[in-house]
């Protein structure tokens, strides 16, 4: 959270959006959906293009917190921006824009409740935002719904280097003095079969 909220300040967007995060991926930055979407905002591959993410057979960034976390507030502005609404703006996060303008020239509404009370909207989609607001409320007040904060982790101190060329994974291990598993967690956007193959 503490990275979020650097990103959510550059992009003046809610703060509670970070909450979205949970609903996509549990904050699991290696999160995958039955349907591909990755990463800790669930990007599928089209649209994490779109807001320049590469994904490639060598490197996946929606696996990346700190570009997918960019990408994904990028995404959300231009949502909020398109639908006026933040509700709508969630929804076409779940759903695509195009499938919450089809919703809405069939619903005729541009107001959230009324297309689910419509059936203008997948099950999926019509949850997804009452889920989002009740997460936000349960976290923003963690003490009166009786959950505990735990201490907050401290991240591993790392230095972020960017390679001339590719480097055989075995050998950068060996140079850091470290397991090939410790080279994969700190580097998500290495695709699993490049490490574990």
């Amino acid at each position: 959270f503490p990275m979020f909220e650097e990103v959510f300040d550059y992009y003046c967007l809610p703060l509670e959006l970070k909450y979205l995060a949970i609903i996509e991926s549990a904050l699991n930055p290696r999160a995958v959906s039955r349907a591909g979407a990755s990463g800790l905002w669930q990007f599928m591959t089209g649209t994490a293009r779109y807001y320049n993410l590469k994904v490639t057979y060598w490197e996946d960034e929606r696996f990346d917190p700190e570009k997918a976390t960019n990408a994904a507030l990028r995404h959300l502005k231009d949502l909020h921006q398109w639908f006026d609404d933040w509700s709508l703006a969630l929804a076409a996060y779940n759903r695509g824009s195009d499938g919450i303008d089809r919703s809405l020239r069939s619903t005729r509404s541009v107001d959230f409740d009324v297309m689910a009370r419509r059936n203008g909207l997948p099950n999926e989609t019509e949850n997804y935002v009452p889920q989002f607001q009740a997460l936000t409320i349960i976290a923003e007040n963690m003490d009166t719904y009786g959950f505990t904060r735990k201490n907050k982790m401290t991240p591993p101190a790392v230095d972020l280097v960017t390679l001339p060329k590719p480097l055989d994974l075995d050998i950068a291990a060996k140079c850091a003095g470290v397991s090939k598993d410790v080279l994969y967690d700190l580097n998500p956007t290495l695709p699993d079969q490049l490490v574990r193959p």
